[in-house]
């Protein structure tokens, strides 16, 4: 059992850009033992209307966690470019992203941090959500379920290889009109090729959500 806790804030500064940034702090069980904190500043841009590209970096610290654990502390230095599709069918709204990330890895070894080893990796996230019955000051709560699937690209002897799935499911409820909270539940798969077994960790999320300006 692990628990997410996030912090999504988007800025828009004119011109269909955006100041984008979120901030994470995720613990094993509820809060008892670290796992990881991610800090992921960034920009957006509207390219026409539904399609946005964005571009940004990440620092996460990650502890050795779960059942199958990383032998040494990790810190990591990532770029990132995304691409963010959005539309609606009816009431459904659909949104699909594709991500891309160059990552520097670094673990740490008797006291010292290791010279980093680099890799590449793309992430395909689609997402859909849809008003519910239920409503908070008369804006109505949502119901959203999400899928993201993180693949290696380029390196360690494979053109492609799945190493990462994660499933979600949840509830959006209306803070302000500018805010919301997501509350959901995520099942993180990892498959450790190096002790040919997977890991499977269920995950609680709770996102505050803060857009527009």
């Amino acid at each position: 059992m692990a628990t997410w806790l996030t912090a999504t804030v988007e800025q828009p500064i004119g011109g269909g850009r955006s100041l984008w940034f979120d901030g994470n702090w995720r613990r094993m069980g509820i809060g008892a033992d670290p796992q990881q904190v991610l800090l992921r500043p960034g920009f957006l841009w509207t390219i026409v209307e539904g399609v946005r590209a964005g571009a940004g970096y990440t620092y996460a610290a990650t502890a050795p966690y779960g059942e199958l654990p990383t032998p040494t502390p990790l810190r990591e230095h990532r770029l990132w470019q995304q691409i963010q599709i959005a539309y609606a069918l009816g009431d459904l709204g659909i949104q699909h992203r594709i991500r891309t990330e160059q990552r520097w890895i670094s673990p740490l070894v008797d006291g010292d941090w290791e010279r980093p080893s680099y890799q590449n990796r793309i992430r395909f996230m689609g997402r859909g959500q849809l008003p519910t019955l239920f409503t908070v000051d008369d804006r109505r709560v949502t119901l959203f379920v999400q899928e993201e699937l993180f693949v290696n690209v380029g390196h360690g002897g494979a053109a492609a290889r799945l190493t990462q799935n994660r499933l979600g499911a949840g509830f959006g409820v209306p803070l302000t009109p500018r805010q919301r909270l997501d509350i959901g539940y995520m099942n993180l798969w990892n498959p450790i090729t190096t002790r040919s077994a997977n890991e499977s960790n269920h995950t609680l999320t709770l996102n505050w959500v803060l857009s527009g300006g």
